[in-house]
């Protein structure tokens, strides 16, 4: 029991690409609300353990800004709701790529947006320097 156990390799590989271990970021919304760093200290964070990270549809980091403040491996997923603008979805779908993004990652389980009456009641909305 337990010998040997420090010369684990926990590495497997995903669409064709190696990553330290079968673990990956799932997308997080407004992350740059809780630091100012948001999506970028992250994604770095993921690259710098070998694991792939995917950015969220309502990220505050661009696609373009993510893409080009990391190293290239492992790569970037995007995740993208499935909603009604398909011209919308197209459009991050086209910049994903550009960018060098390897997956999509499709949330399907949010096909309608609940009246959120709490946060319309507390007024929540994004600071102005956040998009």
């Amino acid at each position: 029991m337990l010998r040997g156990v420090c010369d684990e390799n926990l590495s497997t590989t995903v669409l064709g690409e190696k990553i330290s271990m079968p673990i990956g970021i799932s997308p997080m919304s407004f992350q740059r609300l809780a630091h100012p760093d948001g999506e970028i200290a992250v994604a770095r964070a993921a690259a710098e353990a070998g694991v792939v990270y995917t950015l969220s549809t309502t990220a505050t980091t661009s696609i373009k800004d993510l893409a080009e403040s990391r190293p290239k491996s492992p790569s970037l997923w995007m995740q993208l709701y499935v909603v009604k603008n398909r011209a919308g979805a197209r459009t991050i779908i086209r910049n994903a790529e550009v960018n060098g993004y390897k997956a999509l990652v499709i949330t399907v389980d949010r096909p309608i947006t609940g009246l959120q009456l709490s946060r319309w009641r507390n007024r929540i909305k994004l600071p102005p320097h956040l998009r």
